[in-house]
């Protein structure tokens, strides 16, 4: 999740900023019922962060997972900019169980907007994998459509939770 998706669809108050700097040092959760369906929104620092390397993040994101599966925790949820390196960390047994939110579609052309996606659509595997991809408006309505498919998943081990556990 993103700072601005968790904000807006579970009211939390994580520190947004609107410049190219990371944001995110560590990992937030927020908590709150959705639709009689309790829901723990996580928002993770992103690979390519300007203050700590990929295997920083990895790091803090893989001791994460573990401490969830530990207490029992699976996870459904939405995919970071590094398909290849989230892919890995979902295995192919989750990848059903995951979204894609895109952004900004008030800020690009209508056509050249959906030609985007689509070929975003055709790079990445995760889709293939049963990964579904949204376009989120950044509006309330929408963030609560892309959260209710998602509680509607059945959560399910992440590989890297299994094998690091």
């Amino acid at each position: 999740m993103t700072s601005p998706f968790v904000n807006l669809v579970g009211r939390a108050r994580f520190l947004v900023r609107h410049d190219l700097d990371s944001c995110t040092d560590r990992i937030q959760t927020h908590q709150f019922k959705f639709d009689g369906h309790p829901v723990t929104l996580i928002d993770v620092p992103g690979f390519d962060d300007t203050n700590k390397s990929d295997v920083d993040i990895l790091t803090i994101i893989a001791d994460f997972l573990v401490d969830e599966h530990q207490k029992g925790r699976c996870l459904t949820g939405t995919a970071a900019p590094n398909f290849n390196m989230f892919q890995k960390l979902c295995g192919e047994d989750a990848l059903a169980n995951v979204a894609i939110v895109t952004t900004w579609w008030d800020e690009e052309d209508e056509d050249v907007a959906n030609a985007r996606l689509e070929k975003l659509k055709t790079k990445m595997s995760v889709v293939a994998g049963g990964a579904q991809v949204f376009r989120h408006d950044r509006s309330y309505p929408s963030a609560c459509n892309i959260l209710r498919y998602l509680v509607g998943m059945s959560p399910k081990p992440l590989p890297i939770q299994r094998e690091m556990a």
